[in-house]
């Protein structure tokens, strides 16, 4: 992605009443009850794979909840509730 211009950034943090699209993943994940893979979660998030997983259960982050649901292949899945 290219980098934004400082003007453009502060316009783009501006329109957070805007619902967040990044987040529209999670919105979905939580209404349907589907799960999210750490590496899923951490690319909406823009966080890294560790700090999912040094979770042990759950964690709260951006108005979600995500709670440890077992393994998906070799990443952890986990459940989306809002808060």
């Amino acid at each position: 992605s290219l980098p934004l211009s400082n003007s453009q950034f502060q316009a783009a943090s501006l329109e957070t009443d805007h619902s967040l699209e990044h987040l529209e993943p999670l919105k979905k994940a939580a209404s349907q009850g589907s799960e999210l893979t750490t590496s899923q979660i951490a690319q909406l998030l823009g966080v890294s794979t560790s700090f999912v997983t040094k979770n042990p259960v759950s964690f709260d982050y951006e108005g979600f909840r995500f709670i440890r649901s077992g393994r998906s292949g070799r990443q952890i899945s986990w459940k989306v509730e809002y808060l």
